[in-house]
């Protein structure tokens, strides 16, 4: 893979998707911060970029290859591409979790008390994300999609007015997301398992590291992609 510092690290993972997992391993943020070019979130975070290029050159055309071209992927592919693909991974693993923090706080929690303090952000965490994915299926994708089928006739007769209106806010909780995904990553030390945690212990710690990696594409996939290029579609109808 031919990368460049000055490659955003946002453009990188719209390239291929395997270079998400080499960018969350040295912490850098390719969702919320995707605008940053592969140098700045290098020297933000003091990491020695040599070693980063040679892990992102390593990935290799045949992985590429299995990356959908989302950037030329027409709109309403794209939508529906987000929500069978990520939007029900994360409804299915947020059900999961929610379910066996319940049994681990009944069996561990005497020995471990950071699981309440995990379960209850996890608990705001999935009802605030799980409305942020219905208010997309909803209002946003519905409209994107007749936007991109009927063009001119299509804008502006959502209850939101134009798209900024709904993608800023849209933008504004992947941050708070992202955030507390963090918080989770902190509380959980990396989701590593207790010396005497069980196996409900390894499998929702495991469910939850799953679910944060997906999230993070998923977020990346919309911000960098999917929004710009609707905004895009849509400011030109409304200057012709």
């Amino acid at each position: 893979m031919n990368i460049q510092t000055s490659d955003t690290v946002g453009s990188i993972v719209t390239r291929n998707l395997h270079a998400a997992q080499i960018l969350t391993n040295y912490g850098l943020d390719f969702c919320c911060g995707g605008q940053k070019s592969l140098q700045e979130a290098c020297d933000d975070k003091k990491i020695a970029i040599d070693s980063l290029m040679q892990q992102l050159a390593s990935l290799t055309d045949a992985k590429k290859e299995e990356t959908p071209d989302f950037v030329d992927m027409n709109l309403i592919p794209l939508t529906k591409y987000i929500e069978k693909t990520h939007h029900k991974f994360t409804s299915d693993k947020l059900l999961f979790i929610k379910s066996s923090l319940s049994k681990l706080i009944d069996a561990h929690g005497a020995s471990h008390p950071e699981l309440k303090e995990i379960k209850k952000i996890f608990d705001a965490f999935s009802e605030h994300l799980t409305f942020h994915m219905k208010r997309e299926e909803l209002m946003v994708f519905p409209y994107i999609r007749n936007m991109t089928r009927f063009g001119k006739s299509a804008i502006g007769w959502a209850v939101f007015g134009y798209l900024e209106n709904p993608i800023m806010d849209l933008i504004n909780d992947h941050e708070s997301e992202s955030a507390k995904l963090k918080n989770l990553d902190d509380l959980t030390n990396h989701y590593a398992v207790p010396s005497d945690g069980c196996n409900t212990y390894t499998t929702t710690y495991e469910a939850m590291k799953e679910l944060e990696a997906d999230l993070y594409i998923h977020m990346h996939l919309e911000n960098n992609i999917l929004f710009p290029k609707a905004v895009a579609v849509e400011k030109v109808f409304r200057q012709n």
